[in-house]
Formats: C-alpha cells, structure tokens, sequence
C-alpha cells in the first residue's frame, strides 16, 4: 500500500498532526523546506497557494468539494500535515456538506478516511486505479483480484467464529453474501477476521469477552446501517449521473443535427428512420457526454457527413425503387387482369414478389437508368418466358431433393422426368399433408404466406409491402418439404396396380381405362356386409395412416378386386365426384379452400364471398366464373366407395387374393 493510501485510511497520530498543524498556524503560513519545482501553464495556476495567508486558505476551504480537499491533503508535506490535523475537521465537515444527500460518516471512520472511501476510486490494497466497485459494509474498494484474495470462505472461519460466537456470529461480524442466503455463500473480509483473532486472544476474563462482544454487536448494527444509507446515496447518484449524461448526450445531438441541417442534410433528417438515426447516435464522435464546441465540430464533422451522405445517397435510391416497383406492380395488376378468370392452373405462376426480387426485374428497378417504360413492356410480353424460367428453377431444386430422398432407387430413373413419376411425392413441414406432387408443390399455401416472407435487405422489404395476398408472397417451398419417407409403401402399390414404379407416371396411374382398384385386407371385416374400396393414391393415404408400415410387406396386405367390379366402383366414384363438387356441396367443409378466379386472393367460401362483394362487387359468385376450388382442397384419389363384392352378380368373378411382388 503506497504512503498517503495509508495515511487516508489509517490517519497519523494526534501529536503528529498537531504538531504540524501548530508550527503552521504560529507562522501564518506553510512553509516548505524544499525547493518546488517550477509548473509552467495551466499546471502551474495554483503554484502560490501554499503561501497563502492561513485565513484565506480557510476561506478556500470553505468552497471546496470533498475530493478537492483530499487531492489537496495529497500535493505536499505540509498541506498533508494542515488538512489532516484535527484542528482541520470542519473544513471536511463544511466540504462534505456540499455533496446532496450524503449522509454522516460512521463513528468508526474520520472524516479524510470517509472522503477517501467515497470519492478516491483506488484499490485499498494495491492501489489500482479506477475501481468503482465499493464494499460499504466494510468501508473498502477492492479491484477483482484483490476482491477475491480479501475475502474468504466461512469455512475457513467457521472454527474461531464458533468458539467466539457460538452459533449467533452473525450478530457480531459482517458477512458477504453475494445476495444469496445459502450459507455456503458466505465470505467474511480476511482483514477484520485476522483483527478479531488477535483482540480476542488478548481477552483475559469473561467480563472483557462481554463487554467485546457488545462493541462488535454495536459495529455491526451501525455498519449494517451506513451500509444501506450509502448504497442509496449511491443509486441516488448514479441515477442524477445518468440523467446528467443523458442531457449532455441529447444536447450534443441537437447541435449536431442543427451543423448538419447547415450542411444541407435537413430533408434527411425530417424522412430519417430509427435505424438510421439509432446509427448515428451510437457513432462514437456523436455519443459523448460533452458539449459540441467549433473545434470539436471540425474534427468530427468528415465522418459524421459521410456517413450521412451514405444515407441521403440509400434514400434517393430507395425512392427510385419504390417509383418503379409501383409501375412494375401495376403492370403486373394488368396482366393477371388480362388473364381472367383465374384456374387453379394460375397458381402454378410466379407471384409479385418472387418477380420483383428476380435478378432481370430487380435489375432494371435498381438501375432506372435506361428506357424503363420499353424494359416492362418487354417484360409483360415475355411474361410466359419468365414464368418459365421460374418454374425451371424449382423444378430442378424438387429433383434434387427427390433425388436424395429415393437414395439408390434414383439410380436408373431419368431426371429430366423424375417429378412426373408415381413414387416421387413430398411432404410439408407446416401442415404435414403428404403426397404433394408436381405441379402442386407450386401452389400448396403453405409455400406462400405473406405473414412470413421474413425480406432480405431494403429492397425485399419494400417489394414485400406490395405484397397483397398469399399468392404473391416469397415462394418457400424447397425449405418446407421433406422427401415421403414412405417410399417402399408407394412402390408396393404401384406394382400391385400393375405398373413398374419406376416407369409409373401419376398422369398413367389416373388414366380410368387401366386404373385398377384395391381392398386391404388387414382392416376387419366381420359383421360388415361391404368393403372399402380405394384406388391407388387413397390406398398409399390408407396404408400410412391406418396401419404400420414398419417391417410389414405391404404387398401381402391389399387385394385387387376384379375389372367388373373395378368398373362399377369407378362409375359410383364419378356419380360421387359430381355430386361433391358442387359449391353448395363444396361450402359445408369449412377447411375447403378457394381461389378468386378475377385475381390472386384465395381464402375459405365466406372469406371469398366477402372478397368478390367488397372487390368485385359480385354478389351472387358462381364456381367456375368467379372462384374454383384451390389444389390444396380437392381429395387425394378417388372418392370412397363401399361394396359388397361377393354379392349377385360379382360372386362368380371376384378374385380376391393378393398380389405378391
């Protein structure tokens, strides 16, 4: 510990200080028995003071702070010798009086040590500078080494504070906690625990071991108290010291912001997002607590311009973008209008946002430099291409994942056809609906949602604001699919209809001239007169979600039932298609999903209903004219059908066995 460290919180004896301080008030003044060294400037301001008369000195005094005194108290010899005399108290007392809310020094603490513990940011054991951590219980500043080398377990402890104190040291010596009551937690101040050893070996009776005990319990009390005294004053002060920073720091900004509207940046700031002005807050030469002076403006101003340049440059641009992707959205608006009325087949298409974030389109908006009327009317006429080339795009994303979803069986397939094949089918994340295929994989509505196009940089999210409906979302679907893991089930059934899976396409499964039709046998059957018949999509849809198909052949679980009965099941299959693809049918599912057919808005029969009113001002929609049913709602495979099949006249033809593979 350095000399005057140790002087402030362990102040010299009486006569020492007295002495001092009488040799200074019989000559009136300090005199210093060494040469000063000569301070030149601003350093050198105060270098006459120790010649001072003393009543001036005292008056001084009177008008300095606390830390002023102690830096003082620390210049020389004899300043240390006057301002720790005892004769010197009330200049403490008066200096401390200036400090708002501070409350009395503790009995155990003078007035130099108090003013040294509160406004002196040393270490008090290696005298590192800048701590602000303060121990007020045991009247210390410790950086973290030292915190943790100063204070030590109970367990080390726990021994001596038992025979002392029995059970009740707590009573009696000061613990750290460290704000948490498990005993275990507890520190004790090594200092103190070493002091308390060596006065208590020096106890001779019963009566001193008393009259110990009742100081100690009266030192902790008083501790215990200033301590939560002065960690009020202390949140008092931090939180004036934040408040003050803060309006230095706001005032600060209001200059700077008046130097840039000089500058010519007045514009910038009345159209300025949070972001950006968040930004340039944060900016070092802007977030200071001091006040914005002429010199200091011309050493910040170059980075504080620049980087608002940047802004004002990003902001012309965007409103550049944002003019054209106007004219692109209404172009776009006239020719799905031109297209009407919409079919499913429609959304198979490229959405607004998917094209406004293309590379050709998010070029010429971002250019703007060209014949841009002549670049969209280029566009509208090759719209087909690009919805084309769109399509290519993701076709070639699905065969991949198809690809690596098949595994080995992928190896003699044709990938330029792999989609169109019976086997290859996907499943979505969101909704877990299975056997979606190519082209629905396109317009499943869970791939577009506006609520999640989750915009890429500026741009993407000013084309995302144009976003009006689901269909012109951010397409997703390669990160929402998975390959159907159920691949050997699909096989199994496309070769008990009799074709090869890996030649099968969903179009040649569907044909009703060869479509064949399929029994399980493993759902029972006792005490029921009729069968549930399925095609081949609604038997891979059976096959899942009735039965396990872990380890089972699923060959040896379905039966093929004969091509008259095939025939009828067919016929009965239509009459109920028909009959369910009514809008009156359609309208008592409320999970059925439609499209408007005269633009890109789709919903459930009421949402669409209220659409095409509000919209289009139709009252009275019609299925086929101003909605259709969208993919995702229309059955997977045929509608079902329950036969008896060993009845008149089928009981002579019906064979069914099952079809091994």
């Amino acid at each position: 510990m350095q000399a005057d460290e140790y002087f402030n919180t362990h102040p010299p004896s009486s006569s020492q200080t007295t002495r001092a301080a009488q040799s200074i008030h019989e000559t009136g003044a300090l005199i210093f028995s060494s040469p000063r060294r000569h301070l030149r400037g601003r350093r050198g301001g105060l270098r006459d003071m120790p010649e001072m008369p003393l009543d001036i000195l005292f008056e001084i005094f009177g008008f300095l702070h606390p830390k002023d005194l102690l830096n003082l108290s620390r210049a020389t010899r004899e300043f240390r010798a006057l301002l720790m005399s005892r004769n010197s108290a009330p200049f403490w007392r008066e200096a401390r009086k200036l400090v708002e809310g501070l409350p009395e020094p503790p009995s155990y603490l003078s007035e130099p040590a108090y003013a040294n513990l509160l406004f002196c940011a040393h270490c008090h054991n290696c005298s590192k500078p800048n701590i602000q951590a303060v121990h007020w219980l045991f009247s210390v500043r410790y950086c973290d080494p030292c915190r943790k080398a100063m204070f030590i377990d109970e367990s080390e402890v726990s021994a001596f504070l038992m025979i002392a104190f029995q059970n009740a040291y707590h009573l009696y010596v000061n613990p750290r906690t460290n704000h948490s009551r498990r005993p275990s937690k507890r520190k004790y101040h090594k200092p103190e625990i070493d002091a308390l050893k060596r006065e208590w070996t020096e106890l001779r009776n019963d009566e001193e071991r008393t009259r110990f005990k009742e100081d100690r319990a009266a030192f902790v009390r008083e501790s215990q108290k200033h301590c939560e005294l002065l960690s009020a004053w202390q949140r008092l002060c931090q939180h004036k010291r934040s408040e003050e920073v803060y309006e230095l720091k706001g005032e600060r900004f209001k200059a700077i912001k008046v130097r840039l509207r000089e500058e010519g940046f007045g514009e910038v700031f009345d159209h300025m997002r949070y972001s950006d002005l968040a930004d340039l807050k944060r900016m070092s030469s802007v977030n200071r607590a001091s006040k914005l002076t002429e010199k200091g403006w011309n050493i910040i101003r170059t980075s504080i311009v620049q980087y608002m340049t940047s802004v004002r440059d990003k902001y012309r641009a965007e409103a550049s973008y944002r003019k054209y992707l106007k004219r692109f959205q209404n172009l776009f608006d006239a020719y799905q209008s031109s297209n009407t009325p919409r079919t499913q087949e429609w959304d198979y298409e490229p959405g607004f946002f998917d094209l406004a974030t293309s590379p050709a389109i998010r070029g010429l908006l971002e250019d703007g430099s060209g014949n841009i009327t002549q670049d969209f009317h280029n566009f509208y006429v090759h719209m087909s291409d690009f919805a084309k080339t769109w399509k290519d795009h993701y076709w070639n994303i699905f065969t991949q994942l198809a690809v690596k979803g098949l595994g080995k069986f992928s190896a003699s397939l044709e990938q330029d056809t792999l989609l169109n094949l019976a086997i290859v089918s996907f499943v979505c994340k969101r909704c877990h609906q299975r056997q979606l295929r190519w082209p629905h994989l396109l317009s499943h509505r869970c791939f577009r949602d506006r609520s999640r196009i989750e915009p890429k940089g500026t741009n993407e999210l000013l084309a995302a604001q144009h976003v009006r409906s689901d269909h012109d979302a951010r397409y997703r679907g390669e990160e929402l699919v998975v390959f159907d893991d159920h691949n050997i089930v699909t096989r199994t059934i496309v070769s008990l209809c009799g074709f090869t899976p890996e030649l099968a396409t969903c179009y040649e499964m569907n044909d009703q001239d060869v479509s064949v039709r399929l029994v399980c046998s493993l759902c029972p059957t006792e005490g029921l007169e009729k069968w549930q018949v399925f095609d081949w999509q609604a038997a891979i849809q059976h096959s899942i979600a009735c039965h396990s198909t872990e380890g089972v052949n699923a060959a040896s679980c379905w039966g093929r039932i004969s091509p008259r009965q095939a025939a009828l099941t067919k016929a009965l299959e239509r009459l109920l298609a028909q009959r369910n693809s009514t809008l009156s049918a359609l309208s008592h599912n409320p999970m059925n999903v439609f499209g408007c057919a005269l633009c890109c808005s789709n919903g459930s029969i009421d949402n669409i209903r209220n659409h095409l009113f509000s919209v289009h001002r139709i009252l009275s929609p019609k299925l086929g004219e101003h909605m259709y049913l969208h993919e995702d709602s229309k059955p997977c495979g045929a509608p079902s059908v329950w036969m008896d099949l060993f009845a008149q006249p089928f009981l002579s033809s019906v064979y069914l066995v099952p079809v091994l593979v």
